[in-house]
């Protein structure tokens, strides 16, 4: 809920790693109930803001298991 709120006000240009951190929450979350495609859609969009968030190992796993689909 707290994600889609901070998306509807927007983020400043100088908050882009907090904006980074919404989009990873977002990919948890979806991942975490099985919408792997949406999951993996909010951390590629978490790399584009902040290249650290964290996320390129999820990114990966997730790519590897959607070829195998």
């Amino acid at each position: 809920h707290w994600c889609s709120r901070a998306f509807e006000f927007g983020f400043a240009a100088h908050h882009r790693d907090i904006e980074a951190l919404a989009h990873r929450m977002l990919g948890e979350g979806f991942e975490s109930v099985g919408e792997k495609e949406r999951a993996l859609r909010e951390y590629e969009l978490a790399v584009e803001q902040d290249p650290q968030v964290g996320v390129t190992k999820r990114i990966a796993s997730l790519r590897k298991e959607g070829t195998k689909l």
